[in-house]
């Protein structure tokens, strides 16, 4: 079965010291913890998911997943106050949205998400703003039921929107639960340390009475699944649009490929990531 890292080579866009040197000025422009941020390697995450983007829009998104690294920051932790982390959101969303005022780092992001939806069309904009929101309000949730397993059934039900990505739809819901499933695996040690127990790993110990590295085989095994079902998937939607004319196949391709990318990029980052290591719980 495929994995994460047969869907594309591994590469790394060759401005990546630039994006670092960016999101270091940003970071402290904006007012947020620069080792708190920079040592999650978001400019090399980045890099690595789109390596072959211009730079300007990729140091676009660097800044964007440093706002949606420390979002999950605020609810991703025993102490978790599922208020706070709804009015964190809803702050963002209001810059996003034109409203004035806030700390520099809420300006700062209402300014980025301007230049980041530029070029996008109304309708995009209209889509990304409800993702947004939506994903605001499924970390408050998250927060609120900190203490409370969920089962496979409730974990899928919320886990697509704490994600940080908002994939949707057949080709990129499973692209989702890849980064997702992954990102569980990379983090339970760290999770089942502080209480959190939105963690599929976790729940799989639970529900089927395995050890922590039986769950992490079986969840192994199933982003294997997934990557199968993604590459079903894909050739599918390739298959249906033979009719399309020759620049709507080629958008599908770009969207195919960086999809791709991203995938294989996340999970090489996650490996040499130390974002979801503590003291005293090596992963």
């Amino acid at each position: 079965m495929p994995r994460e890292s047969d869907l594309a080579p591994e590469a790394t866009h060759p401005d990546t010291r630039l994006l670092e040197a960016d999101l270091a000025s940003w970071v402290r422009r904006a007012g947020l913890p620069e080792d708190e941020v920079l040592r999650n390697g978001v400019a090399r995450l980045t890099a690595g998911v789109l390596p072959a983007a211009r730079t300007e829009r990729l140091i676009a998104l660097a800044r964007w997943i440093a706002v949606l690294f420390w979002l999950d920051d605020r609810s991703d932790h025993a102490q978790a106050d599922p208020a706070e982390v709804s009015e964190s959101s809803r702050s963002l969303l209001a810059a996003m949205t034109g409203a004035d005022g806030g700390s520099p780092f809420v300006r700062a992001v209402g300014e980025e998400w301007r230049v980041i939806c530029d070029p996008m069309s109304e309708a995009w904009r209209a889509r990304a703003l409800k993702a947004f929101a939506w994903h605001g309000e499924a970390l408050a949730a998250e927060a609120r039921r900190r203490h409370l397993m969920p089962t496979w059934a409730t974990y899928g039900d919320l886990r697509p929107w704490t994600n940080g990505v908002f994939l949707y739809h057949l080709i990129v819901h499973t692209a989702s639960d890849i980064t997702a499933w992954r990102n569980d695996i990379a983090s339970v040690a760290r999770e089942a340390v502080s209480g959190d127990v939105e963690n599929l790993v976790l729940i799989t110990m639970r529900t089927e009475s395995l050890t922590m590295e039986q769950a992490v085989r079986r969840i192994d095994d199933e982003i294997s699944v997934r990557c199968e079902d993604y590459v079903g998937y894909e050739r599918l939607a390739l298959e249906q649009a033979r009719t399309w004319c020759a620049p709507e196949r080629m958008a599908l391709r770009v969207v195919l490929n960086g999809i791709r990318s991203a995938l294989a990029g996340h999970a090489r980052w996650l490996s040499e990531s130390g974002r979801h290591t503590t003291a005293g719980v090596a992963l």
